[in-house]
């Protein structure tokens, strides 16, 4: 699948996914610390409410 930055609206096709927020975290993984195509985990707590991001370690 490829993530689209804006809609493409009337081509006929099935539209591909469109996720402009992907942007913004983008950003925010790379303030954090994080580079591009770097393995990471999520670790949801839902008793918490809290979302962890770490570098994937095997």
């Amino acid at each position: 699948m490829t993530l689209r930055t804006e809609p493409d609206y009337d081509t006929g096709q099935p539209a591909p996914a469109f996720m402009p927020w992907t942007q913004v975290a983008d950003i925010w993984l790379q303030r954090a610390g994080f580079t591009p195509g770097q393995r990471m985990r999520f670790a949801f707590d839902y008793r918490n409410a809290c979302l962890t991001i770490s570098p994937w370690r095997e």
